[in-house]
């Protein structure tokens, strides 16, 4: 094999198969680079996540190897420019920013395995507005390791949503498209993988057969297990009535908040007085006392609540919007926000507080 490919579109194909592998395992860790008919192939998996990156290259005869895929990521992200990869019975020269040879490993890298089902399209952009969305939301907690997904399923005849639930917070978007299956909960990496990978104009084509799931554009192709056990039945939280409801500028609310955070440095602890025409933030610590007062449109009721500055912070953050409509009927049930006119919701707990 002797080809020529430009480095940045190969650290582009690595970023995403370095993801895939285990460093690890002895097989595993390895990858699989195949040239075939001007196109370059780069395989990997670690037996949950499986990608195949491919990009058109000029070059010689058919031919694959197999090296380790960390130090072969390595060698190329220190490559500018045009790239040369070549290949003897035993190594492969990569001649970048200078030169370098890896062994070739004698093992066999597992064969990806198409995934077929029902499947529906959804564009690269659309796709990370809604994995943005939602990601905050996103369980840490790995002894609830359905939390650590994200569920999508059907929300009408031509509605998809994403949900996500980390137990103080929870987030839903909805995006177009058609999807038969009842529902999948994806593990969050591999969302943020597929988000990552992608470009503006790409159209994804999502398949499932109810264990795994497939994403596909022109050149990338991954695939991973879906997470088993019982989503949490988000519909039955969120609430749907409510006794006060305030409209408020995103900018000045984020300005007031993360100022809050700055004053009151050791305190976690925000608290929102709403009244008539404002919404007065405050924070206090042993340091200091902050308060700010916003102007807001408000129908219902006022009402005193408080929340943890970091949940609240990361909640506004997730709504691209420039208004943010917040819903709350006491300072003890979960306050609901979203972006004015916006489909997505999002829920957050308050936080007691004496007085």
């Amino acid at each position: 094999m002797k080809i020529k490919v430009q480095g940045s579109e190969l650290n582009r194909m690595m970023k995403t198969i370095t993801q895939c592998i285990d460093t690890k395992h002895q097989i595993m860790g390895n990858i699989c680079v195949i040239y075939d008919n001007n196109l370059l192939t780069i395989r990997g998996t670690n037996g949950q996540f499986a990608a195949v990156m491919s990009t058109p290259v000029l070059g010689g005869t058919g031919e694959s190897f197999c090296v380790d895929g960390t130090m072969f990521a390595r060698v190329c992200s220190m490559c500018n420019g045009e790239v040369s990869i070549e290949t003897d019975a035993k190594t492969c020269t990569i001649r970048g920013a200078g030169r370098t040879r890896l062994p070739i490993v004698n093992v066999n890298v597992p064969n990806y395995e198409r995934v077929t089902g029902d499947s529906f399209d959804i564009g690269a952009s659309d796709f990370s507005k809604a994995y943005g969305g939602v990601a905050y939301a996103v369980s840490q907690d790995q002894t609830r390791i359905t939390l650590t997904g994200i569920l999508i399923e059907t929300e009408s005849e031509d509605s998809i949503r994403f949900v996500s639930i980390d137990g103080f917070r929870m987030a839903v978007e909805n995006i177009k498209g058609r999807f038969s299956e009842t529902g999948m909960v994806v593990p969050a990496q591999f969302m943020k993988l597929i988000s990552a990978s992608t470009f503006t104009g790409d159209v994804i084509a999502i398949t499932t057969n109810g264990k795994k799931i497939q994403a596909e554009t022109d050149g990338m192709l991954m695939s991973c297990t879906l997470l088993t056990g019982e989503f949490p039945p988000y519909d039955k939280i969120m609430p749907t009535e409510f006794k006060t409801e305030v409209l408020v500028n995103a900018d000045l609310f984020r300005t007031a908040l993360k100022s809050s955070g700055v004053v009151c440095s050791t305190s976690n602890l925000v608290k929102l007085e709403i009244s008539e025409d404002k919404l007065t933030v405050s924070g206090n610590s042993e340091q200091a006392d902050y308060e700010a007062e916003i102007p807001c449109t408000l129908q219902g009721n006022g009402l005193k609540i408080a929340f943890n500055l970091k949940y609240l912070l990361d909640t506004i953050n997730s709504v691209s919007n420039d208004s943010i409509v917040l819903q709350f009927n006491l300072p003890t049930s979960p306050c609901v926000l979203h972006g004015k006119d916006d489909t997505g919701l999002r829920l957050i707990l308050p936080v007691r507080v004496q007085g």
